[in-house]
């Protein structure tokens, strides 16, 4: 006999907290049995790998996007008791060379990772060693 507390979305998943407990033949309670579920666990490390050569243009257009895009990421290192969240992001910008913009750890909230995305400048460079960037990645 389960006696969950409330539900809780995990993506598109929904599961149900509380604490369970075997019962007797006699409906006499037993032992207790661990909770289910009790967080929503996202753990996630994503290295974004940006094209910052000539071949691109605007970067205005560039900088819209991938500010777009992280917004849409609950980037947190908060620990609340049901909802653990610890996304970060990475970004690399190449062109001839492969340049580290920030790494994982650098920035901590949704907030600063957007505005730092809007302050990239184009690396530039007449080559797109795209290969050489995926693997520094």
């Amino acid at each position: 006999a389960c006696a969950p507390l409330w539900s809780q979305e995990c993506g598109t998943s929904a599961f149900s907290t509380g604490i369970c407990t075997s019962v007797s033949d006699n409906l006499e309670p037993g032992e207790a049995i661990a909770p289910t579920s009790q967080r929503c666990s996202t753990y996630m490390d994503i290295v974004i790998v940006l094209d910052g050569s000539n071949s691109i243009y605007p970067w205005y257009e560039v900088q819209n996007f991938l500010s777009n895009i992280l917004s849409k990421f609950h980037i947190s290192t908060d620990q609340m008791q049901f909802v653990w969240s610890n996304v970060q992001v990475g970004i690399l910008q190449y062109g001839e060379v492969a340049l580290h913009e920030w790494s994982l750890k650098d920035y901590q909230t949704t907030q600063e990772v957007v505005e730092a995305a809007k302050n990239i400048s184009r690396q530039e460079g007449r080559e797109t060693r795209t290969a050489y960037a995926i693997h520094k990645a």
